[in-house]
Formats: C-alpha cells, sequence, structure tokens
C-alpha cells in the first residue's frame, strides 16, 4: 500500500479525535498555555485535522483511536497485523463510498423534488418563458439583433447562483468576462444564449438535465440541483 494512502488514513484518524472529542472547557485551555512557536504550531495542526474529519466523525469508535495513536506514537507493537491492516482499509475504504453513494442519491432525489416544485411554480410568471427542455428564462434587457449560432464565440458576464440566492460565481466581481465556443460549454447554456442578441441580458433557470446533472459539480454544485443564471452577451467574436 502506498505510503501516502498510509498517511491519509493516519491523519483521517488523528482528525476523528479533533472533531468528536469534547470540547475542553476554558480552563484547559489556561492549563495548556500557547505560548511557544511549538504550541501554536500543535494548536493550528489540531485546528486544521479537525476541520478535515468531520465526515468520519460518526464512523469510527473514539477510544479505539486513541489506543492507536498513543500506542503507535509510543512505537509499541501494532494490535493488528500488516494483512489485518490492508483488509481493514479495504473494507472501511468500500463501505465509505456506500455510504456516501446513499447519501448522494437521498440528497439527488430532495433536490429534484424542490426543483420540480419551483420550477413549475416559475414557469406560470408571466414574464417567464420555458421551453421543452426545462430552461426557463426572463429578459431582463432586450436586444435587437442576430443571435449566436452554435459554433460561435462569445463572450459574456454572468453571475451563478443556487435557488436560494447563494452565489457561487461572478464575473462582475472579478471584472473579467467569460469567452467560449458556445457549443463547447452545458446544454442550458447553448440554448439560453443562442437566443440572446448581443447587448441582451437573460435570468436563466436551468434544471440539472441541462446543467450540470445528477453528479453536480464537486462541493459547488449539488446532485440534481436547478440553478440559476444572469447571462449578459457582451458580444459575438467577428462580428461588429
Amino acid at each position: 500500500m502506498p505510503g501516502t494512502v498510509r498517511l491519509s488514513l493516519f491523519v483521517l484518524a488523528a482528525l476523528c479525535i479533533a472533531a468528536c472529542s469534547p470540547q475542553p472547557a476554558a480552563t484547559s485551555t489556561a492549563a495548556t498555555p500557547l505560548d511557544s512557536d511549538r504550541a501554536r504550531a500543535s494548536y493550528m495542526v489540531g485546528l486544521d485535522l479537525a476541520q478535515n474529519l468531520t465526515p468520519l466523525r460518526d464512523e469510527v469508535d473514539l477510544e479505539t483511536v486513541i489506543l492507536a495513536l498513543r500506542s503507535a506514537h509510543a512505537k509499541e507493537p501494532s494490535l493488528l497485523t500488516t494483512e489485518q491492516v490492508d483488509a481493514t482499509r479495504k473494507q472501511f475504504t468500500q463501505h465509505l463510498r456506500e455510504v456516501r453513494e446513499v447519501q448522494r442519491k437521498a440528497l439527488a432525489a430532495s433536490n429534484l423534488a424542490k426543483a420540480t416544485e419551483f420550477l413549475a411554480r416559475n414557469g406560470k410568471r408571466s414574464e417567464v418563458h420555458s421551453t421543452a427542455s426545462g430552461l426557463q428564462y426572463e429578459v431582463l434587457t432586450a436586444a435587437e439583433g442576430t443571435p449566436p449560432q452554435a459554433t460561435d464565440t462569445v463572450r459574456v458576464h454572468y453571475i451563478g447562483r443556487h435557488l436560494n440566492g447563494d452565489e457561487f460565481e461572478n464575473t462582475y466581481a472579478t471584472d473579467h468576462s467569460a469567452e467560449f465556443v458556445l457549443n463547447q460549454v452545458m446544454p442550458g447554456w447553448i440554448e439560453g444564449i443562442g437566443l440572446m442578441a448581443p447587448g441582451a441580458k437573460f435570468r436563466m433557470w436551468l434544471p440539472a438535465s441541462v446543467a450540470f446533472g445528477e453528479q453536480g459539480l464537486s462541493d459547488q454544485i449539488e446532485p440534481n440541483e436547478t440553478v440559476v443564471y444572469d447571462v449578459e452577451l457582451l458580444e459575438i467574436a467577428g462580428r461588429p
């Protein structure tokens, strides 16, 4: 087993202690003053470990974790053979994958139900237009002109939001517009921007089927999440 994997699981074990152990009383901090670089660095490492172990806090027995850490730190013989450690690691990793997949599917189903309800309600508003794909859009600023073709390069500003209004991306904030070939982005953008003339600004609601799908996008977009974009088409390359 690669050393990095062994180190990762050791760190996870340490994280579990930090994340799951009862919080010390105020007097405990006074008993261990952070009055040296070593003490402060040690405390910082503990905070980092605690922050990163949250996903495992319900998966391990803390007393046993502490036993293993103290034993390893004291260089005492392991209670598990190398073969047993490797087998346990493999089994535990598979268990975590299964747990996370169950959680992902539950979240995806919940987001799909919420999105279906929201889009049904939103689509009844007179200013909102709906397409056969499920895309919904509202014209915030109209413009005259020819919309881009799928193979055109376009330059846009946009703000991406969750349904609760929280932003996850904003090109205005970075003062740096986005430029791309239209047919190389998500289906909802291809369709929505394909309806815009340069100078137009649309608000678009993209269900997961034309956005980030059932998988979502890392920690930024949840599975089956409907997202909202305010998109301003600045120009189409090659056109005045």
